[in-house]
């Protein structure tokens, strides 16, 4: 692995989301003990602490947040397109930053350093593609490693309004990693929390 690649990543959570279908802002929410964060964790603690193993205490958090949730990162970057979803969120963090970003959604209990690890190796087995995202059960592009080649893309996409990460990018610009499942659920619904 390169340590170069590994200080080249911005490391980053989407919190913007509205939460319409969990009913309430579930990154505020508890989650047991057990599911790889302290005991007083709270959902989105999850992906950033995921995160800070494999990159330290620079995580940043990219969409308009309670000050709770904000409280949680090691920084927050303004989402410039906000309503874009999760593909403004990106384009906003390679927009203030010189290199790739990796980024994780903040509802993901599940989430492993080692799934990060593994986006990131492919991602130095890769040094041209210009995305690296992750597969469970279904394609899931807001788990991923993109350089800064999406930017112009995005935006373009963005100023149409056809912000979906899925056909974002040709099969011949991404490379797919297929991880564990239970490391990629992520809650929707009060249902989808672990259980207490």
């Amino acid at each position: 692995m390169s340590a170069a690649l590994r200080a080249s990543v911005q490391p980053i959570v989407i919190v913007g989301g509205r939460s319409s279908r969990f009913g309430r802002d579930k990154l505020r929410e508890p989650v047991p003990s057990g599911s790889g964060v302290p005991a007083a964790a709270l959902l989105v603690d999850a992906p950033i602490a995921a995160l800070r193993r494999v990159f330290g205490p620079r995580v940043r958090l990219v969409g308009a947040c309670h000050a709770d949730v904000a409280a949680r990162g090691d920084g927050m970057i303004e989402d410039r397109y906000p309503g874009a979803g999760p593909m403004g969120g990106i384009l906003s963090a390679l927009e203030s930053w010189a290199g790739p970003v990796m980024v994780l959604p903040g509802d993901l209990p599940g989430i492993t350093a080692r799934s990060i690890e593994l986006l990131l190796a492919a991602a130095n087995d890769h040094p041209d593609t210009a995305a690296v995202v992750a597969r469970g059960e279904r394609l899931e592009p807001c788990i991923g490693l993109y350089r800064p080649a999406t930017r112009r893309i995005m935006a373009r996409r963005i100023a149409e309004r056809c912000a979906s990460l899925h056909d974002l990018l040709p099969d011949a610009d991404r490379v797919v990693v297929e991880l564990p499942s239970d490391d990629l659920v992520n809650v929707n619904r009060p249902s989808d929390l672990p259980l207490r």
